[in-house]
């Protein structure tokens, strides 16, 4: 079961109601419609389930049932020899988790409109575009140098996808190896 913001919660966050407790905030702002209360205690916000609980009674959250839907059953196509390799893929739930708490105090409640393009899976191009589009508004406010440091956690994140290229031998000028 996943939780999602109603009107009410998602005008509650845009006015900065003073009902809110900092806490309660902090879990509307988190919950966006896709995970349950396991996942948004993994974002390290301690007693998640008494807060969904008053945000639920309150009408500020819903809960929604997640579809799981299998893929359409196809035959598998013929392997060739010659297909290329996929490019690696970002662990976009780990990069989005990671973004919202490093974010959060920056961008406050307008963080999940900020880190949409890393919500769906990515490749570590896409995902090193959008951090960089991430970073040029964050240094905005603070610069770059500060930007980049606060990214860095996520270029780290995005860089343990990145496959190594093997290195070749340097050769000295009379192509001997060195």
């Amino acid at each position: 079961m996943a939780y999602r913001k109603t009107e009410a919660g998602r005008a509650a966050i845009a006015q900065r109601s003073p009902a809110l407790t900092p806490a309660l905030r902090r879990v509307l702002i988190v919950v966006n419609g896709a995970e349950g209360a396991a996942a948004l205690a993994a974002l390290g916000v301690p007693d998640v389930e008494l807060h969904l609980q008053t945000l639920l009674r309150d009408g500020l959250i819903e809960a929604v049932d997640v579809a799981v839907t299998a893929p359409p059953a196809t035959t598998p196509a013929p392997v060739s020899e010659s297909v290329p390799e996929p490019p690696p893929v970002i662990d976009a739930l780990a990069l989005q988790r990671l973004a919202l708490q490093t974010l959060a105090p920056h961008f406050g409640p307008d963080t999940p409109r900020v880190i949409e393009p890393l919500r769906q899976p990515h490749t570590v191009t896409s995902a090193r575009a959008a951090l960089d589009d991430i970073a040029s508004r964050l240094a905005i406010y603070m610069g770059r140098r500060q930007a980049g440091q606060i990214l860095s956690a996520l270029y780290a994140l995005i860089e343990e996808a990145t496959p190594t290229m093997p290195t070749t031998p340097q050769r000295s000028s009379n192509g001997a190896p060195k």
